[in-house]
């Protein structure tokens, strides 16, 4: 009789990271309650964490205990759950494995670091067995971190040595599983990493290509499901259905206004597969005026900001930390010196976290020739000129006098101090 396994997979919490210098805690707080109950309503088996659980290595005190108090309630259901985590590459892999030891004792696996043995990478400490009440083996779990330049087997004469020595481990560690008595059983594969099919956010701008992007086929080496981890969106990697992003559980970035969150669900008998994503409830409603493309102009976007309701009209119990976070994108046809006052004065009483305001302006064209003056006359240029060089190109106008005179007095402030010395 084929044996059954309930997980849930997921990654990416990046507990401590501020929005736009904002403070997420509650979001992370209201998150952790969810998935908790999730998981006993559920009936969930085994939870699988693929990196990035803190935004920095050197996590505050405050975004441990947050961490660290879901794990202890997780041992207080009534259902056993067996917890795997792994490391991203935002952890601090030593850090996570500290107090491997005693999580150990409390059903929870944390693969932090890839461990080697006399120089020689140990594939048998990524590998985790998961037993059921009857401590049979029912799968097996092929734990790998995040990978650094070492952690993966150096490969000669290859194109790229990153994807070559990824597939290579994955092989490595999928062979050795084989090798082991239980057979017809899943084997599930943890990673966080970055797909090249993958689609990508805002917050990831920061995710480098090239060398260290991998395929969807050098992992495939035979798993029954792969648990990825790095991006935030929840996808499939090239139509696969065994092949998936959890994505992270709260946006990161204002593309994500209309994203939905969600963790995976993939119920097994014997090696058959089920899944359900399952949406994540979003705490902090996000408001954009404007976008990018298509900015609004002034007189539009301070309509629209009128229009949101002072905190007065809302719940007096709701906390500031509840309050929607709102994006900006204006155009102007000049600078506006005091834009920024007026924004700041109008969202004053209203119940909104202002996260950011974007100003955009006609840009002029300038042709490759000019730009090659421009730099060949750079030294010969006196302030002035460079001055309205710039400002003609950035906004297609004339200098107002009112910010030529500033920048008169900028000039000559700067031309008795020199002279003073």
């Amino acid at each position: 009789m084929s044996k059954k396994l309930k997980l849930i997979h997921t990654a990416d919490w990046h507990i401590g990271q501020r929005f736009y210098d904002y403070d997420r805690k509650n979001e992370h707080q209201k998150f952790l309650e969810w998935l908790l109950t999730t998981i006993k309503e559920r009936q969930t088996d085994l939870l699988v964490i693929s990196g990035d659980i803190f935004d920095t290595s050197a996590p505050s005190a405050t975004s441990q205990q947050l961490f660290y108090d879901f794990l202890y309630k997780l041992t207080l259901l009534p259902k056993k759950v067996r917890v795997i985590i792994i490391a991203g590459n935002h952890d601090g892999a030593s850090r996570l494995e500290a107090p491997a030891r005693l999580m150990n004792i409390l059903n929870i696996s944390v693969v932090g670091s890839v461990k080697k043995i006399q120089g020689e990478i140990d594939p048998e400490q990524m590998i985790i067995d998961i037993k059921d009440e009857n401590e049979d083996i029912i799968a097996y779990i092929a734990a790998v971190p995040y990978l650094r330049q070492g952690d993966y087997p150096a490969i000669k004469d290859v194109e790229n040595v990153y994807t070559s020595g990824v597939s290579m481990l994955y092989e490595m560690i999928y062979d050795q599983i084989q090798s082991k008595e239980e057979k017809d059983i899943p084997v599930i594969a943890l990673g966080h990493l970055h797909c090249a099919t993958a689609s990508l956010s805002d917050s990831e701008r920061g995710i480098k290509g090239g060398l260290e992007v991998i395929d969807d086929e050098t992992l495939d080496a035979g798993f029954d499901y792969i648990a990825l981890g790095h991006i935030h969106k929840s996808q499939r990697i090239s139509g696969k259905d065994h092949i998936r992003y959890s994505g992270s559980p709260l946006p990161m970035s204002f593309s994500e206004l209309n994203y939905k969150h969600k963790v995976i669900e993939v119920e097994f008998e014997g090696k058959s597969k089920t899944y359900t994503e399952l949406e994540i409830p979003r705490t902090v409603d996000m408001i954009r005026i404007g976008t990018p493309e298509k900015p609004l102009d002034k007189d539009k976007a301070i309509i629209e900001l009128m229009r949101i309701p002072e905190v007065s009209e809302f719940h007096p119990q709701m906390r500031s930390d509840e309050f929607p976070f709102l994006e900006v994108n204006i155009f102007l046809e000049g600078p506006d010196l005091l834009l920024s006052n007026t924004i700041k004065e109008i969202l004053q009483t209203r119940c909104v976290r202002l996260a950011g305001s974007r100003v955009y302006y006609k840009r002029g064209e300038t042709s490759e020739k000019e730009i090659i003056d421009n730099i060949e006359q750079f030294q010969e240029m006196s302030p002035l000129e460079m001055f309205r060089k710039t400002y003609s190109k950035r906004y297609s106008a004339d200098i107002p006098d009112k910010i030529m005179d500033l920048f008169n007095e900028v000039i000559n402030e700067i031309e008795q101090e020199s002279e003073g010395k």
